[in-house]
């Protein structure tokens, strides 16, 4: 055994192969007996050979140690370098306890976004956390009170202004039933009462202070005043002063005032604003005069949200006399009486409206088209009462408001059966510029079916976005089955198919090949009798998770299943084909829950539909909009 001189590693000689024998052509290819010099020669080169045989078996044995204390070595190394990747993972984690201060800030703003109370209990996680926050004015810049103990409440007011420093302020204060304690409050947000840009207070009127009503001296001024919700308003009494601390606030511009159930503002005096400056204005729960009055004396008012309450007697509500508001271009109106409804539209002339929504049962349409036609105005957005009656709602009145907005893009129109036989497929020609158009009312299977055929017409194929918005009226409603939309033994299958593949993605890395070839054969043998299925289904999420792993699947079988690859590969562009088709027709979507919103539209790529609740915004688009749409 010979030595390397480079690394001192141990190298064997290895014995060459037998010399070829001097008798092998005469006696070994034959069965003569042997003379005597050959059996001579024969046994030399056994004897030579055994000598050989001992000299191998010494060098195998050398080998075979060699070999036992490299593989300990392998297995020592192998066992070393592990525990340095783990000691390496373990010190390469310690970096993630300290993120840098602007991905904490990041965090921090996704925690308290909807919940600005939960920075108390981040400033108590760790002293990191606590330094990043306390050292960051905008996260301690709104303030909610909530139901706490007054102390608590007290002390974390007193600490949000002053980490917030010179920042605008948000405030919200409830007196719904505590006792707070008001002196220490006027006394925490009087020197800041400046810098509140954003004021939200709940029963003002069981606080009898300075806040809000007269006084002398120490009153509050509101200079930043910018928006103002005041919730659950009590209408005053003679004992009850009016509200008055905002009537001179310079820059308040949006209100929005809710009453006590069975109450109502009825007068404007009651609450005191500087009307002749605001440019939004939303009241729940007001009276009709009160109303009228209000948007009579907001000559600067752009947008309006008014929920009339009912009337507490059976007077005329005609009587008012008709005003022309010169701004007002964003209008909502709700109310459960009728003629209330119609008597607030009669009363005004609105030459800048632009948007109109609204919440009344049995509306006369002629009011609105009444509405449009005198103001001159030209509405892109129009959202109808929900209730359709074709003796209330003639075809000929529907005819007449839809030829008097000719710019309209979004409309919502009741879900009814007589108006999609008379006047559904002639939208387009009455107004030629509706792209998202909205059916909305209560569930009725006849009229949704006749809806969904209606779309076969070529005369809406202008529509962008079409929606059917119903509500059930009992749990018993037999389930309604559309284009694209029922999901029966196509959706099983997909389902059954997502968990089998799933199962074997993860698989892949570990089975041999002989078990990947039994289960996979077995998975395809299941899906090529179904490699019809509408694209439908495909596009719905089972579908999607099927093609995902089909595809993973394929870029991570071994070569010596190339027959799969193709199979799967063949199944791939079949339903690659029919998505496309699909994809660029005309298809029925629904959001993952519940059943009472059908959408419909023309589709790029795969797409669920979530909702929007429309009372968050009245004038929201009916249009699709980044995977949801307002209803």
């Amino acid at each position: 055994m010979q030595t390397c001189q480079n690394c001192n590693i141990s190298l064997l000689s290895i014995v060459p192969p037998p010399d070829v024998s001097p008798i092998a052509g005469t006696l070994l290819a034959t069965n003569l007996p042997l003379e005597p010099h050959e059996e001579a020669i024969a046994q030399q080169v056994v004897a030579a050979s055994a000598t050989r045989v001992s000299h191998l078996d010494e060098q195998i044995d050398q080998l075979d140690a060699k070999v036992k204390q490299l593989n300990g070595m392998l297995a020592n190394l192998k066992s070393r370098r592990a525990e340095y990747e783990d000691h390496a993972r373990l010190h390469r984690n310690l970096a993630v306890r300290r993120l840098p201060p602007d991905i904490l800030l990041e965090i921090f703003r996704a925690i308290i976004c909807g919940h600005p109370d939960d920075i108390w209990t981040v400033v108590e996680v760790c002293r990191l956390w606590r330094e990043v926050a306390l050292a960051t004015p905008t996260l301690w810049s709104t303030f909610p009170f909530k139901r706490a103990t007054e102390t608590t409440i007290v002390s974390r007011l007193s600490r949000s202004l002053k980490y917030s420093q010179s920042l605008p302020f948000q405030l919200t204060i409830s007196f719904d039933a505590l006792s707070y304690p008001i002196c220490p409050l006027q006394v925490l947000v009087s020197p800041h009462a400046r810098r509140i840009s954003h004021l939200t207070v709940l029963y003002p009127q069981q606080l009898q202070s300075t806040f809000f009503f007269p006084s002398t001296t120490g009153q509050l001024k509101w200079e930043s005043l910018s928006s103002l919700n005041i919730y659950h308003l009590n209408a005053c009494s003679l004992q009850t002063p009016p509200t008055t601390a905002f009537q001179h606030s310079p820059l308040l511009q949006d209100v929005q005032v809710t009453s006590v159930e069975g109450t109502a503002l009825s007068f404007m005096n009651e609450l005191r604003l500087p009307w002749g400056q605001l440019r939004k204005f939303s009241a729940f729960r007001i009276t009709l005069d009160c109303a009228l009055s209000i948007l009579q004396a907001a000559t600067r008012l752009e947008e309006s949200s008014i929920k009339l309450a009912p009337r507490r007697s059976l007077v005329s509500v005609f009587s008012f006399s008709r005003f022309r508001h010169p701004l007002l271009s964003r209008l909502h109106i709700s109310t459960i009486d009728k003629l209330m409804a119609e008597s607030f539209i009669h009363a005004m002339t609105l030459p800048s409206l632009r948007q109109l929504s609204m919440d009344s049962y049995n509306l006369d349409l002629a009011v609105i088209s009444d509405l449009v036609e005198r103001s001159s105005c030209s509405l892109n957005f129009l959202n109808l009462p929900r209730y359709y009656s074709s003796i209330v709602h003639p075809a000929a009145g529907v005819h007449r408001l839809l030829s008097l907005v000719p710019d309209l893009s979004d409309l919502c129109l009741p879900l009814s059966i007589e108006f999609i036989q008379t006047t559904l497929k002639l939208v387009p020609s009455l107004a030629p510029r509706v792209r998202h158009l909205c059916l909305e009312g209560t569930f009725c299977k006849i009229a949704i079916r006749e809806a969904a055929s209606a779309l076969r017409d070529e005369r809406l194929a202008c529509l962008e976005t079409f929606t059917l918005h119903f509500s059930r009226t009992t749990q018993d409603d037999p389930p309604l089955t559309v284009p694209h939309l029922h999901r029966g033994l196509h959706s099983e299958f997909l389902r059954q198919w997502c968990s089998q593949l799933q199962h074997l993605v993860d698989s892949l890395s570990i089975v041999d090949a002989s078990c990947l070839d039994n289960d996979l054969d077995r998975m395809l043998s299941a899906i090529e009798p179904h490699a019809n299925i509408p694209a439908g289904y495909l596009c719905e999420k089972e579908g999607e998770a099927v093609i995902s792993s089909l595809e993973t699947i394929s870029t991570q079988l071994p070569d010596d299943l190339l027959q799969h690859r193709e199979r799967i590969s063949a199944i791939l562009l079949k339903w690659s084909a029919s998505i496309s088709i699909y994809l660029n027709d005309v298809g029925w979507m629904r959001p993952p829950s519940g059943n009472s919103v059908l959408v419909h539209g023309h589709r790029q790529g795969f797409l669920h539909v979530g909702t929007w609740p429309r009372n968050e915004d009245q004038f929201a688009s009916f249009a699709l909009q980044n995977g949801y749409v307002t209803v």
